[in-house]
């Protein structure tokens, strides 16, 4: 009985901390989430469904999402996709967080889709490809296997994406591309609020504190920047794997960098 009481108050713990999904993920939209806020759609892609024909996106260096928004009750308004314009090419580009196939976008949906101000969206409607990795066009493809293989909607009101439940706002998305890489890297992360404190560390794998590449205050919102593998003193560090640490006063999120000499 008391390790029956032990595993049920471990189960509430975790569905209370949002580490615990109903089915595997599959899509999810960071919350809260309007047309006007920064928002990061995950698309884990290995739970996907793959239309016949196509092959699947997973494992891709990365993929694209070719969506619109809803507005009024009708979807697919204001539609943007990667093979609309050379520019979309890179910003409708999705990576995976290292060493998965979970492949991530953060932006503003306004300014991402051009609505007008007048115009209020209330989710988004997506699918993804191979975009240019694709060796013909729609060649890959992932969709919603919730909805007979069909489009993904997520709506802003409930933040709950399709068949997985909330993805918190304040969670820190990072990751860094190319991954591995030689010469430079370009490391991707998100902050919740104006004003937040963050750092940002390359360690090697014995822990010791490699570079410091940020530690200030940061706005809201998707934030770069660039490390060309040099340490603190300006010496190119030896090829082989290094750990880079987000740490703000209420979570840290890490990730791994291969360097190849």
């Amino acid at each position: 009985m008391q390790k029956l009481l032990q595993k049920t108050s471990f189960v509430l713990l975790l569905l209370v901390s949002g580490l615990l999904y109903a089915q595997d993920p599959v899509l999810t939209i960071s919350c809260p989430a309007s047309a006007d806020d920064w928002v990061t759609i995950t698309y884990y892609a290995d739970n996907g469904c793959t239309p016949d024909g196509k092959t699947p996106v997973a494992g891709l260096p990365y993929i694209a999402i070719h969506s619109g928004v809803t507005i009024g009750g009708s979807g697919w308004q204001y539609v943007k996709g990667w093979n609309d314009s050379p520019d979309n090419i890179t910003a409708t580009k999705m990576f995976p967080e290292s060493g998965t196939n979970n492949y991530k976008i953060t932006f503003i949906p306004r300014e991402f889709y051009g609505v007008p101000s007048g115009e209020n969206p209330t989710g988004i409607n997506c699918v993804f490809n191979g975009s240019d990795n694709d060796p013909a066009p729609w060649a890959s493809e992932g969709k919603d296997p919730n909805n007979n293989c069909g489009d993904f909607s997520l709506a802003f009101a409930d933040c709950s994406g399709t068949s997985v439940g909330v993805l918190n706002q304040g969670a820190i998305q990072l990751h860094n591309y190319p991954n591995p890489f030689t010469t430079a890297t370009q490391i991707s992360y998100f902050t919740d609020n104006d004003g937040e404190f963050a750092s940002l560390k390359v360690y090697n794998v014995q822990g010791q504190l490699v570079k410091t590449l940020t530690a200030a205050n940061h706005i809201a919102g998707q934030h770069y920047v660039s490390w060309d593998g040099a340490d603190s003193n300006g010496n190119l560090v030896a090829g082989g794997q290094y750990i880079i640490t987000l740490e703000t006063p209420n979570q840290v999120s890490t990730a791994k960098m291969l360097i190849i000499r």
